[in-house]
């Protein structure tokens, strides 16, 4: 008798008294730490989920979870088996999964942080060409902040849209776009006369105008950045005239003052008027901006987030010509 013949001959002993509900379970209690969410996440009651600790626990033959004033902190031999049942539940999954998906027929949320200008330009800018492709999806949208990579770990969110670097060892990413900033002021200001001059304007000629500053620092114990990791912070504090936590925001902050607000440039040419606005360029030793989408590696080769991933970069790059990505 082979090998392959003798292993499944009979029931294997390593999936005895086991099932991927319990697996589940495991998972669910490792990142939340807390019984009752896992049950709810498992749609069980409490008293199943404990039967589903109590049969992991005989499994395993380790206590698994130990309570820790209010969580349930996972043991070190739990901790080392995390990956591995994470990598059975992603397979069971991908088995299921048809060989050819029909992009009209996948149905999912996507659940998704990103800042304002981000969401207006990769997700509101190509909404109807991509409802078209994915009739079915749903984008659920949640501002960025300092917990979203931490999200993103824990499967509170399935992708993030991002500009900054450093990301965890098992998050992936890929550039969706560059763009150059601009300067964003009333028309008739006289920052324009600066450009009929010398074509652009350098932050130091700012620098006798009170910045509408945005925010892109969502970390809420540093101080406010403006864009390009503060390269155009004005010299003092007092030059702030207003910080913003939002790009969108602009428009309604300078429009009736001699205020400057610097912002990216695809954002400002799709979602500002430039009526009543001008787009100033800064000069050419200015920063640009590489705005990144993320995914945790647990959907790394999932059929439908690939096709969701490779939809929206080619969406993207079809209606932004202009702002073809840099790979950094």
């Amino acid at each position: 008798m082979s090998e392959n013949e003798e292993v499944f001959s009979v029931l294997p002993r390593h999936i005895r008294d086991i099932d991927g509900e319990a697996l589940f379970f495991f998972v669910c209690l490792f990142h939340t730490g807390h019984i009752q969410e896992a049950a709810n996440k498992c749609g069980v009651s409490l008293s199943s989920a404990n039967r589903l600790l109590a049969k992991l626990r005989t499994y395993f033959n380790d206590p698994l979870f130990q309570r820790s004033g209010i969580k349930m902190k996972p043991t070190s031999f739990a901790q080392n088996r995390i990956g591995e049942i994470e990598k059975i539940l992603k397979s069971l999954k991908t088995i299921q999964e048809p060989e050819d998906i029909e992009p009209s027929h996948l149905q999912r949320t996507v659940r998704i942080a990103t800042y304002d200008n981000a969401l207006a330009i990769l997700i509101c800018g190509i909404l109807n060409p991509l409802r078209k492709r994915l009739p079915l999806l749903l984008f659920k949208a949640e501002q960025a902040s300092e917990a979203m990579f931490s999200d993103l770990e824990e499967n509170r969110l399935d992708l993030i849209f991002y500009a900054r670097q450093g990301v965890f060892s098992n998050i992936h990413s890929a550039p969706m776009l560059t763009t150059p900033y601009v300067c964003v002021v009333r028309k008739g200001h006289r920052l324009e006369k600066i450009v009929q001059e010398q074509g652009y304007v350098e932050k130091e000629d700012l620098w006798s105008w009170q910045q509408v500053l945005v925010n892109s620092q969502p970390d809420r114990n540093r101080s406010p950045n403006s864009p390009a990791n503060g390269y155009f912070n004005p010299p003092s504090a007092q030059q702030i005239a207003l910080i913003l936590p939002f790009f969108l925001a602009v428009p309604l902050a300078v429009q009736n003052t001699n205020y400057y607000s610097i912002v990216p440039k695809v954002t400002a040419e799709m979602a500002f008027s430039q009526d009543k606005l001008s787009l100033l360029p800064l000069g050419p030793s200015s920063p640009t901006l590489t705005t990144r989408m993320a995914w945790h590696e647990r959907l790394h080769t999932d059929p439908g987030s690939q096709m969701i991933r490779s939809v929206l970069k080619e969406i993207i790059r079809e209606h932004f010509p202009d702002y073809r990505p840099q790979s950094l």
